[in-house]
């Protein structure tokens, strides 16, 4: 048979298409869902993110059998039209309902293609999970399929093949006899026992993000909440940690993952702590590239953060919900204000963007709880963010209530007097109203007026577009051109741009070092933050000219220095950990040196032009010294004794009572610069805005990040497009140690 799975639209088509609702989307900090977002993207799909990646079809596609001739038609965006759907003449066309005015497109649609077709429909998806009598009977369908369908879809279409007789038992609604028959929601307990998504049944180079499952399910009920309708309850459920690094490493192999952005679906990726350190582990030692979002909740602790952001994560959505005592105590997620104040600053802190969902006009709303919601956010907002990843503040997710069939909410205002839609178009014409701002639907339940909600709704949009969606956009035009121009200016070596234009190109349009203007603006945040009182160094490259010292090491061994190359090309491609990389590159000094051999290597290290000054300097103006390096201690630690720098982080190697070297004894990785430097900064007391790294090459990016003052050296590091200021010599720091 031919089969036609379909996402539909967002909407119900033109008349969806109000100021309101783009003054809606604006809030949410989307701008590229608005109408004038969509034709850009129907232009320039590799510029703007739809986060409209069909994964519930690829899910339930995976399952179906390879006899059938399978089809994903996505109606977001205008990735498809119907016309394609009617050339395709499905056998079968199977609908995902989620919520939303675009379930009046689905009876539209399905009408058309029982009409024209003679098309079997089945309907599914959380609406159907929610109101499956009403979605049946009320519409053209055969059949409605209930919870999580990926064991029941196959079935179905074995009995419409004529293959099977009966049905299973749970998820699964039909006519039986001209009688509507409908079984429980169906649930899979162990997701262990599902294949890897074929995530090949869609074009991936048309979406910028790509949906991932590490978990399914929560255990919280929340009223407003679709989940809080399924019966029996949706728990949480993990999903193998292989199964999904897997699936990654699988879409590597088709995508670029660098860019693309890896969207975690989980309801609530940290609910298992244990689950979710092994999996950002495993990602690690993976090396998925790929920005990775998700989200989670207020459980976070700083040790959890820092392996998010050793993961890749960048960016976690959270559920705030509300600013209002009241709601907040009715809800019972967040449990006070002071607790999402502290959660929002330790991430902010450490380097990971938090978006705060909220979810306004719920039964009870006021005008009061709107304002109260609104302090909330802007003193989120203010927060500092001491080194994000793309420069931003903070964003909100600014939902507005629905009324899903069947919940909590639901019930209770039935229980009101509030008269509920009967049929599945009707609910879509119920979420017309409500994302048109009407909400008169509810009764007396919303003491909001429409011009009240206009008023929040504008000024949210505002704080999203000042810190959120202009920081992103500028982030992402600099990483292209970080990526584009230095590519330019060497593509004619020869006859084209000469020298000095070349360094135009990477001066002046990356506005990496425009003179002066990156370094007052340090000096400016050092006079209102206070001056430096820690300054950390990396040594290769940074303190001393050479830029490896494990290949300075390596090349005193004849014929081993090829072997290192391939073993570090491997550790990119995380063929190997890091500790696993530094064990293997000492393996190959043979016969195994002494200590006294790295004494003497120490010895012939060449400072970097100005190291003294600039240390001497750093002293002078009270400032704490230390050396954070991925390089080898003994060079580390004998460079500081040159410089009179105590504190000194490097990786550790253990000799015997002879001297002679036995092998790594504690690693330093490129993720534990920044750890480091955040315990050192609170051993001294000092607060991470007068704090100042200095690298230079990516293995410094985390530590820039989370500095005050993140410097890198003019190199051709793409990375440097992230640092505070760009220096070809150490003595540019000068002005800014001593500004203070």
């Amino acid at each position: 048979m031919k089969i036609a799975l379909v996402m539909p639209p967002m909407d119900s088509g033109a008349r969806s298409r109000s100021a309101f609702r783009t003054l809606h989307e604006l809030s949410k900090g989307k701008p590229h869902w608005t109408p004038l977002g969509r034709r850009l993207g129907g232009r320039c799909r590799a510029s703007v993110d739809f986060e409209d990646f069909p994964k519930g079809l690829i899910l339930l596609g995976t399952m179906i059998d390879a006899r059938h001739e399978l089809r994903i038609f996505n109606f977001i965006n205008d990735h498809q039209s119907s016309d394609e759907v009617m050339t395709f003449a499905p056998d079968v066309v199977g609908v995902s309902c989620s919520t939303g005015s675009s379930l009046i497109w689905v009876d539209q649609f399905t009408r058309t293609m029982k009409s024209r077709q003679g098309s079997t429909v089945l309907l599914g998806g959380p609406h159907v999970t929610l109101d499956p009598h009403g979605s049946l009977t009320t519409t053209v369908a055969d059949f409605v399929l209930l919870g999580e369908a990926d064991l029941v879809i196959d079935p179905v279409l074995d009995h419409i093949d004529g293959r099977a007789a009966r049905l299973p038992e749970a998820g699964v609604g039909t006519y039986v006899s001209g009688e509507p028959v409908i079984g429980p929601a169906a649930i899979v307990h162990d997701l262990s026992i599902l294949p890897q998504p074929r995530n090949d049944l869609v074009d991936l180079e048309r979406y910028l993000s790509i949906g991932v499952e590490s978990s399914r399910g929560c255990d919280r009920a929340c009223e407003f909440c679709f989940l809080s309708g399924f019966s029996p309850r949706c728990r949480w459920r993990p999903r193998p940690v292989e199964a999904v690094v897997a699936e990654l490493a699988a879409l590597s192999s088709r995508v670029d993952l660098r860019r693309k952005k890896l969207y975690f679906l989980d309801l609530s990726f940290s609910h298992d702590r244990q689950h979710a350190i092994d999996l950002c582990d495993a990602l690690v030692r993976a090396g998925i590239d790929g920005e990775k979002w998700t989200c989670t909740d207020m459980g976070l602790d700083e040790e959890m953060v820092g392996r998010l952001l050793a993961a890749g994560f960048s960016h976690v959505y959270v559920g705030v919900e509300s600013g209002s005592a009241r709601f907040i105590d009715r809800y019972g997620k967040t449990r006070s204000k002071e607790n999402v104040l502290r959660f929002f600053a330790m991430t902010k802190r450490l380097g990971l963007v938090p978006q705060g969902d909220l979810v306004l006009m719920a039964p009870g709303e006021t005008d009061q709880s709107l304002e109260e919601t609104w302090e909330l956010c802007k003193a989120i907002y203010r927060i500092p963010a001491v080194h994000p990843r793309d420069r931003s503040r903070a964003s909100f997710v600014v939902h507005l209530f629905k009324l899903f069939p069947g919940t909590r909410a639901a019930q209770a205002l039935a229980r009101n007097g509030v008269t509920l839609p009967g049929t599945l178009r009707q609910w879509g014409e119920l979420y017309e109203r409500l994302a048109s701002g009407d909400y008169s639907a509810l009764g007396a339940e919303v003491g909001v007026s429409r011009g009240r909600l206009v008023w929040t709704l504008l000024r949210f949009a505002a704080l999203n577009g000042v810190g959120y969606v202009i920081p992103r956009l500028v982030d992402r035009l600099s990483q292209r051109l970080s990526r584009t121009l230095p590519a330019l200016a060497r593509a004619h070596p020869r006859d084209g741009l000469p020298q000095l234009a070349r360094k135009a190109l990477l001066d002046g349009w990356l506005g990496l070092r425009r003179r002066g203007w990156r370094e007052e603006r340090c000096v400016r945040r050092l006079r209102r933050d206070g001056p430096v009182r820690l300054a950390v160094f990396d040594l290769d490259g940074t303190l001393v000219e050479h830029r490896n010292v494990w290949a300075l090491v390596t090349e005193h061994f004849p014929g081993q220095a090829r072997t290192a190359r391939r073993l570090h090309r491997r550790y990119l491609r995380g063929e190997l950990g890091y500790d696993e990389l530094c064990r293997a590159v000492v393996a190959l000094w043979r016969p195994a040196p002494s200590s006294a051999f790295f004494e003497v290597l120490g010895a012939r290290l060449v400072l970097r032009d100005g190291a003294e000054e600039l240390v001497r300097a750093c002293r002078a103006a009270g400032a704490e010294l230390a050396i954070v390096s991925t390089g080898l201690h003994p060079l580390a630690a004998h460079v500081g004794r040159r410089l009179g720098i105590d504190r000194v982080f490097a990786n550790r190697l253990r000799f015997g009572e002879d001297g002679v070297l036995l092998g790594v004894e504690r690693p330093l990785a490129p993720t534990d610069k920044a750890v480091v430097l955040e315990r050192l900064a609170a051993e001294l007391g000092v607060a991470p805005a007068q704090t100042m790294y200095v690298g230079d090459s990516r293995d410094d990016l985390p530590a820039v990040r989370w500095s005050g003052i993140g410097v890198f050296f003019d190199n051709v590091n793409r990375h440097k497009a992230e640092a505070d200021l760009v220096i070809s010599s150490l003595r540019e720091l000068l002005p800014v140690v001593c500004s203070g």
